[in-house]
């Protein structure tokens, strides 16, 4: 048995219990926000939000003065403005390559706790979905359905606890 099973078996032994039925919906629901919480701070700590904020208040500032410009009908200010649309480009740039790093890791991250999950957990039927007329559903599918919807709530929840941090 190789490195990676050993833990698996390990990791099942541990909670074998939690793995039966129906215990295994509830063991199976907090994996999946477990994964997900840990989802969103890789998320959140590739991705500065302060930084991007503070970027793209720049960004709309200059947007704002271009706007302005052309409504004004005012040549003068339109080139001194038009001046700095290389910085801008570069800086909307900058946010796109932070976004999609951020989204890389997590979509990478994402797999691998698939795979680590689904091994501990296996195939075996773990709710009984009323959207399916109350057939059961493997744990894959409830893993997909609850990261879909999960990260939505996690993600506003962590937002509303590190703005209530900050204040």
């Amino acid at each position: 048995m190789d490195f990676y099973s050993s833990i698996i078996q390990g990791i099942i032994s541990l909670i074998g219990d939690f793995l039966k039925w129906p215990m295994i919906s509830i063991t199976s629901t907090i994996i999946v926000f477990l994964v997900i919480v840990v989802l969103r701070l890789i998320y959140f700590f590739t991705v500065k939000e302060d930084e991007i904020n503070r970027i793209m208040v720049q960004i709309n500032k200059w947007e704002e003065r271009k706007k302005r410009a052309i409504e004004k009908k005012d040549m003068k200010m339109y080139r001194r403005v038009m001046r700095e649309e290389k910085r801008i480009e570069k800086l909307k740039n900058q946010i796109e390559k932070k976004k999609m790093i951020g989204s890389i890791l997590t979509t990478i991250s994402w797999i691998i706790f698939f795979k680590i999950t689904s091994d501990i957990v296996g195939s075996r039927p773990v709710v009984l979905f009323p959207l399916f007329n109350y057939s059961k559903i493997a744990y894959p599918t409830w893993f997909m359905i609850n990261t879909i919807w999960g990260y939505l709530l996690v993600d506003k929840v962590i937002r509303l606890f590190i703005k209530n941090k900050s204040l």
